[in-house]
């Protein structure tokens, strides 16, 4: 004979505070990459090689950040991991610094390139001052938001996606407005 029993089970959840939008960071690193290869590889015809290292170190900056605010803590035993490694402010400066390596290259190499063609060498100068102004108010949003929990998460949300939309639209229409439209999907310099 069996003898069933009714049992009582609770699911509780256990929300981070704030919660955590793996979808964002992914996000970013697909549009600001194709960003940057549309800057280094058609506006300015830089070697592959140049391009791919924007490209790495500008994910390697978001990979920091979605540590940096992926880190939790007050759930780690601290026992067991040396404290300055729980500091998301270590992935922040890491993040900053590959922020720092990706603009000198697109500064340096990049420009080099562009500067080949007077044409292109204005686009890029234009679409580079939209990635150096818009891209740089990140840092700031970060720090207020996820570093030092000074604005609330909605806030932070909307600040995020204004910020999304202002520098992809104002790199997009640049792109559209200063590129030739004959050259927007060019690949006869993949061709080589």
């Amino acid at each position: 004979a069996f003898k069933w029993s009714k049992a009582n089970a609770t699911v509780s959840t256990v929300a981070l505070d704030p919660p955590l939008f793996y979808a964002k960071y992914l996000h970013w690193t697909l549009t600001t990459n194709l960003s940057l290869f549309l800057l280094s590889a058609q506006v300015a015809a830089a070697e592959l090689s140049v391009s791919l290292f924007v490209m790495i170190s500008n994910s390697l900056m978001i990979l920091c950040g979605y540590a940096a605010a992926s880190l939790r803590p007050e759930g780690i035993d601290e026992g067991s991991v040396p404290r300055f490694l729980t500091s998301k402010w270590v992935f922040w400066i890491f993040g900053m610094m590959f922020y720092v390596l990706l603009l000198n290259a697109l500064n340096r190499s990049v420009r080099r390139a562009a500067s080949r063609n007077k044409q292109h060498s204005r686009a890029f100068n234009h679409l580079f001052f939209i990635i150096v102004l818009t891209w740089s108010l990140y840092p700031f949003l970060w720090i207020a938001a996820e570093g030092a929990r000074l604005i609330s998460f909605v806030g932070e949300t909307y600040a995020y996606t204004a910020l999304d939309v202002l520098s992809k639209l104002a790199f997009g229409a640049t792109f559209l407005l200063k590129v030739p439209s004959t050259e927007h999907l060019s690949t006869k310099r993949f061709k080589e």
